[in-house]
Parts: structure tokens; sequence; C-alpha cells
């Protein structure tokens, strides 16, 4: 054998070894997330913490449990597999294409689009938010972080697509809210208790049909110092107390929730009776934030917090999908679209 093959070999090892000291470092911590979430939930920081950066999180296990059996580092994959099942078990039906799911809606069902944008208060150049309104065509719009220029230029240029608008922008950073709808809209509501502000209103649809409607954006954890989502779990529960008051009629609730799929946050939302359209009819892991071309990295988005989500009978989604042009803002906005299967 030749130097040059001892030295591979000698390199290669080495890099064997410290991918295994690393498999076995982030296994370990997974293990801990665990055992710590079992033990304390959330009031315990740290796993707050973990919950807010899933599946991100994660999704390391599964590639590196095959990267460890494939080298036969049988410790280190032992370590992994708890990881690996949680993230398989909870996203891997994500990656089963959608036209695949059950779904018992017809072709000749009424149909509702519904878009969900934060607009990263931009103050200029809404040109490409425009347009990606414009081509996403949705019947319904929610905006957040919706600021006067945003506003005044929005109102302008979508007027003709959107007759019907309740927008309540501001001059502060992160505030600011706004729908646009092609249906009537009645009984607007501010939300004056919530940080960054939220709404509700009433949709009337071309079959006299009423929708309320909630554009949302409760605050994101405190991250400086502790990590601290108290506020925002407030914010959300105002929100759902409200909704209670429409127990038994059709209810959508989106926006930019700062919380993902696997926050005490969501699954509060989810035990009122909330369907998730991208969980239900999605593909893929569906990250909307943050945009890292921002930064100047070339990589996608890593976490998932805005949603769209329904309670009531008829309507069910039926695709949902994450835009891949930001327009400028750090989120990338989520289109869905719903099916009306009446009950007989």
């Amino acid at each position: 054998m030749s130097e040059n093959q001892r030295g591979s070999r000698r390199f290669g090892r080495l890099i064997g070894g410290g991918l295994t000291t690393a498999s076995g470092a982030y296994a370990i911590i997974t293990l801990l997330y665990f055992g710590l979430r079992l033990i304390a939930g959330e009031a315990f920081d740290p796993v707050a913490l973990g919950s807010s950066l899933m599946p991100a999180f994660l999704l390391p296990a599964p590639i590196l449990l095959v990267a460890m059996l494939a080298g036969r580092r049988w410790g280190a994959a032992g370590l992994l597999l708890p990881g690996a099942a949680f993230f398989l078990i909870g996203y891997g039906g994500r990656f089963v294409p959608p036209a695949l799911r059950a779904f018992s809606g017809g072709e000749s069902a009424d149909r509702l689009t519904v878009l969900t944008y934060n607009l990263q208060s931009r103050l200029d150049d809404f040109d490409p938010m425009i347009t990606i309104i414009r081509e996403a065509n949705a019947d319904v719009v929610a905006l957040q972080e919706l600021l006067t220029p945003a506003s005044r230029a929005f109102d302008a240029a979508l007027g003709d697509l959107y007759p019907y608008r309740v927008l309540r922008p501001t001059d502060d950073f992160a505030r600011g809210m706004g729908i646009l709808s092609k249906f009537p809209l009645s009984e607007a509501h501010y939300f004056d208790a919530i940080i960054l502000g939220s709404q509700r209103v009433r949709l009337t649809l071309d079959d006299g049909g009423q929708i309320v409607f909630y554009n949302a954006h409760p605050v994101p954890p405190r991250t400086l110092g502790d990590f601290d989502s108290s506020v925002r779990s407030a914010e959300i529960g105002v929100l759902l107390a409200d909704a209670e008051a429409f127990r038994g009629e059709r209810v959508f609730v989106a926006g930019d929730f700062n919380a993902t799929d696997q926050t005490d946050d969501y699954a509060r939302v989810r035990a009122a009776g909330f369907s998730d359209a991208y969980a239900a009819a999605g593909f893929s892991l569906g990250p909307t934030f943050p945009n890292m071309m921002r930064f100047g990295l070339r990589l996608p988005p890593i976490i998932r917090i805005d949603y769209v989500f329904y309670r009531g009978d008829c309507w069910q989604a039926s695709a949902a999908r994450v835009i891949g042009d930001s327009g400028g803002s750090d989120h990338y906005p989520l289109l869905t679209e719903w099916v009306c299967v009446e009950t007989p």
C-alpha cells in the first residue's frame, strides 16, 4: 500500500470518527430533549426552545442514522433511532404525494382559496409582493405587518381584484393588518389586546354562506435572556376564546403564529377543533420562515410558523403550498385551497 493510500485511509477514519462523535453528541441532546419534554414540558425553557425549532431540530436524525448504519456504527445508530423515529412518524406522511391521500371532495365541489402573507413591514418596493398576490389569485388574503405605505400601494394596485378590503395599517414596525377579499366583508373587529394585531371579519359567499375569518399575528417568543413564549400563549388564548363565540359556525384562522407544530400553543389550536391545511394537504415540510436569501445564504427556510386553520362542516383542505418567492419579505406566503363537502 502506498503512502498516499495509507494517508487517505487515515483521513477517512478521522472523518468517520469525527462524524460518529458528532452524531453521538447530537443524539444525546435529542434524547435529553425528549426526556425533559416528558417530565417538564414547555415549562422548561430549553424544551420550549427545542419545540420552536421543529422539525429542523430533528431533520438531521434520519440522515445521520442512515450514515451510521452504513458505517456500522451501531452505538451511535441506536442513540439516533428515537429522534429519527419521531421525525418519520410525525412528518413521514408529508412526503406522500397529496393526490394519493384520502380526500372526500369531488370535482364539482365549491372551492375557496386562502393566502396568508407576512410582509415584514416593508416600506418600499411593493411590486414583487403585489405580483405574488395577483398571481396567487386567492379568494381571501390575510396580510400581517402591513405598514401605511404598503396599505396605500395594495389599495391602489389590487382594488380591481379585491373589491372588499379591511385594512388596518400602522406606522409601527411589525404591526398592522389587512384582509383582501373577493367576497363582501362585514362585522370587522380588531384585537387591541394582541401586541402585533389580529382581525376578525365575516365573509358572505356568493351562495349566501357565511364564514368567520380571523387574521392572526401572535407575538413571537422572547429570545433575549431566557426563552419565554407566555405572551404568545396568552394572545392565542384570546383568539381561541373569541372563536368559541362562533362554535357551530364555519371559522377560518390564517396568519403568522410564530409557533411550530410541535409547540403546546399549536396543540391548543388543534385541540379547539381546528384542522391545519398544510398538515392535511401539503407536501414535504413546508417551512415558511426565514428567508435566508436576505442574509446572503442560498438555503431554504427552516421552520413552519404560518398557517391556515379551519373548524366547522363543509370545508376540507384539498391543497396547500408555500410560494417559492417571498417578494422581499422574511416570510414565504402560504396558499391553501379548500373544497366544500356538504354532509347529507
